[in-house]
C-alpha cells in the first residue's frame, strides 16, 4: 500500500513542502470525486465490478464439481482430483480462497447452488457496492489560495541555531 500511494505521489514529491500538500490535497480531492461518480453512475448490481468478475469465473467451474451435503451447512466437494470440505456457517473451504479472498470459490459456489440460494449474498460485505460507496462519502474540504491568506504585521525570526 505505502509503495502505491508513493508511486500515485511521485511527481509531487519533488516539490517543497507546501506546494507538495497542496498537490497531494488536489489529487486525492479528484480521485474521492471521480470514485464516487463512477460507482454512483455505472455500477449496476450488488458487488463491485472486479469482485463480480472474480465470482463470474468462479461460477464456470462449478461444472467441474460433485456436491454431496453432510449436514444443513457442511458439505463435501469433489473438484477434479481433490475431494474438499465447505462449512457455509463459519464460510470456510477447505481450499482456503473464501478465508483468504471473502469471495466464495467455485467449492463453495456448488454448495450454495445446490441450497438454490444466491451466491453474491455469500461475499463479504466489504465487497459490496455499499461498502464502496460508504468508503467514498467522504471529502476533502477545498480550501483558498495564499492570496487570500491573513496578513501578519509581526515579523517572525528563525530559531536560534546552536554552535558546538
Amino acid at each position: 500500500m505505502a509503495e502505491t500511494f508513493n508511486n500515485y505521489i511521485m511527481h509531487a514529491r519533488s516539490k517543497h513542502l507546501i506546494d507538495m500538500l497542496d498537490d497531494i490535497r488536489t489529487m486525492l480531492m479528484k480521485r474521492i470525486a471521480t470514485k464516487r461518480e463512477e460507482c454512483a453512475s455505472k455500477w449496476s448490481g450488488l458487488l463491485c465490478p472486479k469482485v463480480q468478475v472474480l465470482l463470474d469465473k468462479e461460477k464456470e467451474e462449478v461444472s467441474n464439481c460433485t456436491v454431496l451435503l453432510s449436514t444443513a451447512t457442511v458439505f463435501q466437494v469433489a473438484h477434479h482430483i481433490d475431494v474438499l470440505e465447505v462449512d457455509i456457517e463459519r464460510r470456510t473451504c477447505t481450499c482456503m480462497k473464501w478465508d483468504l479472498k471473502w469471495i466464495p470459490c467455485c467449492h463453495v459456489v456448488a454448495s450454495i447452488s445446490y441450497l438454490h440460494k444466491d451466491v453474491e449474498l455469500f461475499v463479504d460485505e466489504c465487497n459490496t457496492k455499499d461498502a464502496y460507496t460508504r468508503a467514498y462519502t467522504g471529502s476533502i474540504a477545498p480550501y483558498f489560495g495564499e492570496r487570500h491568506w491573513p496578513k501578519i504585521d509581526m515579523s517572525i525570526d528563525p530559531p536560534p541555531s546552536k554552535l558546538v
